[in-house]
């Protein structure tokens, strides 16, 4: 029988450093693994048996795809965290990758409606479509959606 990990949800000291981080590349990967832990640990919770399978090794876009199954992720969010995980794969594997427009404005067309206009009634004058602020404004409200947290309180990104 193997051994379960619990994965803990990063406390605001944790995340709200990631996900403000300046440099794109950090962010992206840090806030791409807190999703994915997000992901692991409502995983395990909708398990009968989590000791059963070991998760890590599993691909992220499984691990959304079998959150979804165990109704513990929106279907709606797949698309913009396969296109998060594109962007990190881009950094992960070219570490010389740029932030484009492209890529900002390809993650916000994959966001749901509904948490488009929670972005925009949240930031009101201050939502930007420049990269670095669409890539972080995205980032913090997939990963509060992810955790199932009510995202309606701005958070000081």
């Amino acid at each position: 029988m193997m051994a379960v990990t619990t994965y803990r949800l990063p406390s605001a000291r944790e995340f709200l450093p990631s996900v403000n981080d300046k440099d794109a590349m950090k962010k992206t990967i840090r806030v791409h693994m807190l999703i994915e832990r997000a992901l692991l640990r409502h995983i395990r919770k909708a398990l009968p048996h989590p000791e059963a399978i070991d998760l890590k090794p599993l691909a992220f876009l499984v691990k959304v795809d079998l959150a979804i199954a165990l109704g513990q992720l929106k279907a709606d969010l797949k698309g913009p965290l396969s296109r998060v995980n594109s962007i990190r794969n881009k950094y992960a594997h070219e570490p010389a990758t740029r932030l484009t427009t492209k890529m900002t404005t390809d993650l916000w067309n994959a966001l749901p409606r509904r948490l488009q206009d929670e972005l925009h009634a949240l930031f009101r004058r201050r939502f930007s479509k420049q990269p670095k602020s669409m890539l972080t404004q995205v980032l913090g409200i997939l990963y509060l959606d992810a955790r199932g947290l009510p995202s309606r309180k701005p958070l000081k990104l």
